[in-house]
């Protein structure tokens, strides 16, 4: 079974797994309680899937959090929880956002690969209460332990149903995928880790000068307030406290993209193409794909464990321009048609150029900013892909044909025009903060879109049912 087919399910009609699952075999005994692929027939439809609650939640959060994280910026608005307002918006539109798209896809694509149930009803409802309560405590909980443990509870469930699943299904060739899930939940404990690392210097430091002001020993106290800063300084560069939670958590979701990516865009669009009677197809998974694949890895692995080094740097740019030759073996200029699969491409774009500009930002920082690349990765690369995966999968697997109209073009031009806005910022100071504003809200309003055109096909059941 194929991971593409996790978009097109008419192609299940040609597995025959053996059943393994003890739900399907009282199904067979007479059970009616559930469909024949699982799922519990009493749950509502927005439970039927893990794409349908994680999709429609994930895209009502990027609509929500992206435009009052522009305003907590610019007004100073401080969240009771555990994280400063950048740390706690790096956090949720990684750990919050992005892990949501993730478990929806996830949780479709397990039972294809493994040909075992869904989760589905109840056991779909409590996973998703656990993300909620996730977004709840690292917004109000302001206990930093407790804040942990009500974060972290869905990424280790997620991961330990994936994993259980994986192995159950005897599915030895997608735990790497398992294994990434892994790093990503790891990610999310440290980036809490970081949290509380930055803000107990903090803390001292406020405390000093208080002490100081109340002794009036300005001469003394300014020279410990200094020593304060520095301190806090000192700290905050330890091994776990430069944002390797941060890298460790995109690095994994670079890795993701480039795999996955690498296996539903070439079939994809051969689909389409052989529809349209085009004898010019993708070329098949050779020597290039796994040199691509390996570089990426290694790349991320550098950039994770030594950003500034000038060894990541050229192992960034290379699996960067490794992956657009991957890119370009596809042949994506041939889709332009059909924007629901050229889209693809263009996700798969914005990787290559994210990876590549994070290693010339590191030899060339006054020419490409960090920051700029750090947003390919995460506003392009991300944020495409993610709809790219999204628009398409929830038409496939609500019986709806898989094609693109109006609304679904807008979806993907403001998606893009919004991470064109966000990368450019640098590059023009005079409006550095306007175009980040503008960036942002066009950014948020493609994941808008989907809410309006998605929210009624994620919410009602199957077509034909």
């Amino acid at each position: 079974m194929k991971l593409s087919d996790v978009s097109d399910p008419q192609s299940l009609r040609n597995i025959t797994r053996a059943d393994q699952s003890v739900p399907r075999t009282k199904r067979k005994a007479g059970d009616t309680s559930i469909d024949g692929r699982g799922r519990d027939l009493k749950a509502p439809a927005i439970l039927s899937y893990g794409f349908r609650p994680f999709f429609f939640l994930g895209a009502v959060y990027a609509m929500l959090v992206v435009p009052f994280w522009v305003w907590a910026h610019q007004t100073g608005t401080q969240l009771p929880g555990p994280f400063s307002g950048h740390d706690w918006h790096a956090h949720e539109m990684i750990f919050g956002f992005l892990s949501a798209v993730i478990a929806g896809f996830i949780l479709t694509a397990v039972p294809n690969w493994t040909g075992r149930l869904p989760l589905s009803g109840t056991r779909l409802a409590v996973l998703v209460a656990l993300w909620v309560i996730g977004r709840l405590s690292s917004a109000f909980v302001a206990n930093p332990w407790a804040a942990l443990v009500l974060d972290m509870a869905f990424p280790v469930v997620l991961a330990v149903a994936i994993w259980r699943e994986v192995i159950a299904g005897k599915n030895i060739r997608n735990m790497p995928i398992a294994a990434l899930l892994t790093f990503f939940a790891l990610a999310n404990c440290l980036h809490h880790h970081e949290a509380w690392v930055n803000a107990a210097p903090v803390a001292q430091h406020e405390m000093a000068a208080t002490v100081g002001h109340q002794h009036d020993a300005a001469p003394a106290g300014g020279h410990q307030h200094d020593a304060m800063a520095q301190t806090s300084q000192t700290d905050a560069t330890g091994f776990l406290s430069q944002g390797i939670a941060e890298r460790l958590a995109l690095g994994v979701t670079a890795i993701l993209l480039a795999l996955i990516g690498g296996r539903i865009i070439p079939s994809f669009t051969r689909n389409w193409l052989v529809k349209q009677g085009s004898t010019s197809l993708p070329a098949p998974f050779g020597t290039l794909d796994k040199v691509a694949l390996a570089a990426t890895v290694l790349s991320m692995l550098g950039w994770i464990a030594a950003p500034e080094s000038a060894v990541t740097g050229g192992l960034l740019i290379l699996g960067g321009l490794l992956l657009a030759m991957r890119l370009l073996r596809w042949g994506g200029w041939a889709t332009w048609k059909e924007p629901i699969v050229l889209v693809l491409h263009v996700g798969y774009l914005w990787l290559a150029a994210g990876v590549g500009m994070l290693g010339a930002a590191i030899f060339w920082p006054e020419v490409i900013a960090p920051d700029a690349a750090l947003h390919t990765l995460t506003a392009g690369a991300v944020g495409t892909m993610t709809l790219a995966v999204m628009t398409r999968a929830s038409l496939g697997h609500t019986g709806r044909v898989i094609a693109s109209e109006a609304v679904i073009t807008l979806i993907y031009a403001a998606i893009c025009v919004g991470a064109l806005l966000r990368v450019g910022a640098p590059l023009i100071p005079d409006f550095y903060s306007e175009l980040i504003m503008a960036g942002g809200l066009v950014w948020s309003l493609g994941f808008a879109l989907f809410v309006l055109r998605y929210a009624p096909i994620l919410w009602q059941p199957r077509l034909g049912k």
